[in-house]
């Protein structure tokens, strides 16, 4: 990952999680999976229907890729927030939200009984090594759903670039177009954010 993910990438600490992926591709269109669960810092901002408590938040995630030609890449993610101090979460209600986010996602404007906080994105990217190395990428992210269909994105936010890894022998490149709808990285329930030990999960201009 690097640090203009837009839903997970290396700008925060890393958490304490525990991770299912798969060490070699699978399927001839080098299809690659990754399942976590993590513990994110301490937040004293967490709101439930009586009031604020103070916990550390779930996230649990989910990346799903394949690569149908050799160089380019066609990814999923999705991340989920959840739990944290009184808000004490199980399992069938993560495989709800997870399944039907619209429903457990998507209460009144305000509303504090919904699961948690979702994020998901759509990228791709074309890696070529000569004759210079360079990657042509782009994403499409949504902040939970819109109008009420679970595979409409909410919120979205997009971001296309060009990165060159290596130029020369001292120097590498990044030219990146990026756009955010309101919703980014802010939540009415983890007032915190999206966000562990200060920083977002994803893209670094979110610390803007």
């Amino acid at each position: 990952a690097s640090d203009n993910a837009m839903v997970s990438s290396t700008q925060a600490a890393t958490m304490p999680s525990v991770t299912f992926s798969n060490y070699r591709p699978l399927t001839k269109e080098k299809l690659r999976y990754e399942a976590f669960e993590a513990r994110m810092s301490e937040s004293w901002n967490i709101a439930t229907t009586t009031g604020t408590t103070s916990g550390h938040p779930q996230l649990a995630g989910l990346h799903l890729s394949i690569e149908p030609v050799p160089g380019w890449s066609i990814g999923v993610s999705r991340i989920m927030q959840y739990g944290g101090g009184d808000r004490e979460d199980s399992f069938g209600d993560l495989l709800d939200a997870f399944f039907n986010p619209s429903d457990n996602d998507n209460a009144a404007p305000g509303s504090t009984e919904e699961f948690g906080n979702q994020v998901a994105s759509f990228s791709s990217q074309l890696t070529v090594g000569e004759p210079l190395p360079m990657s042509i990428y782009f994403e499409y992210a949504g902040e939970d759903t819109s109008t009420l269909g679970n595979l409409r994105l909410g919120n979205a936010a997009l971001s296309a670039g060009i990165a060159f890894p290596q130029l020369g022998r001292r120097f590498a490149a990044t030219f990146e177009l990026t756009e955010w709808q309101n919703g980014w990285y802010v939540h009415h329930i983890y007032a915190d954010g999206l966000r562990n030990e200060g920083h977002v999960l994803g893209h670094w201009g979110g610390d803007w």
